[in-house]
């Protein structure tokens, strides 16, 4: 009778385990950036920065304050936001990612614009501006520093200075599911 009890005990720290396990999971990839097949081919040229949240697009031309962490990315593409992505600190000598997400946007088929470098800044290199189009969706990507960034050390040591922030002129029933 005994043992009974421990198998019996056994088996359902087991079942919660699994059950909490299974949970993790699905709340992971909840949070995960939209997989390929489901996600425009702009956003696919982003799929190595963190999204961090999105903020209705400003008069002053300023990105709002805005999170550090990880966000989960909305399910709708709207007009008129600004949809705001990091990057961890890339090494000396690799590709810019300037070059990056233009190499990446044109390998996906969507059409740029026009892009463009530029001005310097003191820290951070040199912002710019990727406008695109793809089907019914017009935007611009374009860097900008971050203070928050600038202004704390151990986040300054892990992640670009930048924001890589998305704008949308139009969306033309574009969804991300």
């Amino acid at each position: 009778m005994k043992s009974f009890a421990y198998f019996l005990l056994l088996f359902v720290i087991c079942t919660a385990f699994f059950a909490v396990g299974c949970n993790g999971s699905i709340q992971a990839k909840k949070n995960e950036f939209p997989s390929k097949k489901e996600s425009p081919a702009f956003l696919q040229a982003l799929s190595d920065f963190e999204f961090v949240g999105s903020v209705p697009i400003s008069n002053d031309g300023k990105i709002p304050p805005h999170g550090i962490s990880r966000k989960t990315f909305p399910l709708q593409l709207e007009t008129n936001m600004q949809y705001i992505f990091h990057h961890r600190r890339i090494n000396e000598g690799d590709e810019s990612l300037f070059d990056v997400l233009k190499n990446r946007l044109q390998t996906n088929g969507v059409t740029i614009l026009e892009a463009k470098i530029g001005p310097a800044t003191f820290i951070g290199g040199s912002e710019f501006h990727v406008s695109f189009k793809e089907g019914g969706v017009e935007g611009t990507i374009f860097s900008s520093l971050d203070r928050q960034i600038m202004n704390s050390s151990g986040i300054y040591e892990q992640w670009d200075s930048n924001d890589y922030v998305v704008e949308l002129k139009t969306v033309g029933g574009s969804k991300v599911q």
